[in-house]
């Protein structure tokens, strides 16, 4: 995908330390739910890394950054998830069905 047609979302990534597999950095995907990796094809090449749980990473979702990334630039706390948000909620709905109920009753 192209950065210019990338919305937010596609474009958000965290940098976080793991214990996983000795430990490091890893550039986490919270919309993919994937930490971007390097290739079982080729070594200089990025891709996908599923997760250690599924046995797919095997170390390659480390990174290093050259010079040093900064400790603020970095999360400290565990991967990220994206939630989805409600467009309505239910006490929204409660209010809403019976207000149309007597509306249509009363035509």
């Amino acid at each position: 995908m192209k950065l210019e047609w990338a919305d937010p979302l596609a474009a958000t990534f965290q940098v976080r330390p793991t214990q996983l597999n000795g430990g490091g950095l890893e550039i986490w995907d919270p919309d993919a739910k994937v930490a971007i990796a390097n290739t079982n094809v080729k070594h200089d090449a990025v891709g996908e890394c599923t997760g250690p749980r599924l046995g797919d990473c095997s170390g390659r979702e480390f990174v290093e950054f050259e010079p040093a990334l900064p400790a603020k630039a970095r999360m400290s706390t565990s991967r990220a998830a994206i939630n989805g948000i409600s467009v309505i909620h239910l006490w929204q709905t409660l209010l809403a069905v019976p207000l149309l109920i007597f509306l249509y009753c009363l035509v």
